[in-house]
């Protein structure tokens, strides 16, 4: 019962981490969102009992590498003035979820008809 909530939980926070990976504009906001999504990934890997690829995930990914890209980030010293205008992003995102959608409408209705 309690594993429903945590993959639920887990799940959303994956979910809103990659969403605010593309939404956000400004770069360090955006690792900022990717830290949360690797970190939800992680709590999903521990889920399934898959104790190496946890670990992995943890140290390699959310560790070692996020902080790479963060050094990164901050070494460039990005400032909101330096960030390039695109009005037209939202449609983008849009077009995303026009493209998504079907799809995923496909894969609800493949998964309802699979036996018990």
């Amino acid at each position: 019962m309690i594993t429903s909530y945590l993959f639920f939980g887990f799940a959303l926070l994956a979910v809103l981490g990659a969403l605010g990976l593309i939404i956000f504009k400004h770069p360090m906001n955006g690792a900022m969102s990717f830290v949360v999504t690797l970190i939800s990934l992680a709590g999903l890997y521990a889920l399934l009992s898959a104790k190496l690829i946890f670990a992995i995930q943890l140290i390699v990914y959310a560790g070692a590498i996020m902080s790479l890209i963060l050094f990164i980030i901050m070494f460039l010293n990005i400032q909101e003035k330096d960030l390039p205008l695109d009005p037209n992003r939202w449609f983008y995102f849009a077009g995303g979820i026009v493209v998504v959608a079907p799809i995923a409408g496909l894969l609800i209705k493949i998964s309802k008809s699979l036996p018990a």
